[in-house]
């Protein structure tokens, strides 16, 4: 990268040609962009000059990108003077913007859509292998309190419920040195059994960080509901905090109220 824009400034995301925009720029530094295994797509801003080659450089990109698998996403900026050159970039098949801004929004719509993909094709077990929670044990611990009229359960009842699930309980914890959080379900007369995830605690209907999931829950669709939330990066350490282990939560999530 360094022979195409020998500049004083370092090689680095985005990558700037700093006047070295020559057709046969653009085209060298494309290739050498896309050839990295830690680049998935690549998007090229072209503002024009008065020594720039709109049209030859979009016709240097189209030639690029017709050899690679990887998504390549142009904004050529102005009106007359890019006129033709976004023609060759319709021509090559080369989706392009006026505006980085849309181009980017447009990675982020294919990122997003490839991943709801990914999601969908996972098929792993509904809980992993090492996860073996008593179900037998917490349904007689329901059931009993059912049978006996309690609408609530006592901390010792909870604790065994819990411990049917393998989710430790703190005892005695400062609330200062930790984030309340609420896991709940719920059975809503449309869609069924329901799973709500997001801060507990005395601010919960204060800020309202929930986020609802529809089980049964794999591992992926647990980890996707706890990273929908606001919380969850104070949960992963940011702001100082020493943050939560995740395991046992995805597990939790991942197993159904009907369980």
């Amino acid at each position: 990268m360094r022979e195409i824009a020998p500049s004083p400034y370092p090689v680095v995301n985005p990558v700037n040609l700093y006047g070295f925009d020559s057709p046969e720029a653009y085209a060298k530094a494309l290739t050498i962009c896309l050839q990295d295994p830690q680049v998935d797509g690549a998007l090229l801003v072209l503002t024009p000059l008065f020594v720039t080659q709109p049209e030859a450089v979009a016709d240097a990109v189209v030639e690029v990108a017709q050899h690679t698998y990887k998504p390549v996403i142009a904004s050529w900026m102005g009106e007359r003077e890019v006129r033709k050159a976004r023609n060759v970039l319709e021509a090559g098949k080369i989706p392009n913007y006026r505006f980085p801004e849309s181009a980017v929004d447009a990675f982020l719509r294919m990122y997003r859509h490839h991943r709801n993909l990914q999601l969908l094709q996972e098929a792993p077990p509904a809980t992993p292998a090492e996860f073996t929670p008593d179900k037998d044990r917490a349904a007689k611990l329901i059931q009993a309190a059912m049978s006996a009229g309690q609408t609530e359960l006592d901390q010792d009842i909870c604790r065994q419920l819990l411990d049917c699930y393998h989710i430790p309980m703190i005892e005695g914890a400062n609330m200062a040195e930790h984030y309340p959080l609420l896991f709940g379900s719920r059975k809503d007369p449309t869609f069924g059994p329901i799973i709500r995830f997001g801060l507990g605690g005395p601010g919960a209907h204060v800020y309202r960080d929930w986020r609802l999931g529809l089980p049964p829950l794999n591992i992926p669709l647990a980890r996707r509901l706890i990273e929908n939330t606001r919380i969850y990066p104070l949960l992963c350490g940011e702001g100082g905090g020493g943050g939560v282990k995740w395991k046992s939560s995805k597990n939790c999530c991942a197993v159904s109220p009907t369980s």
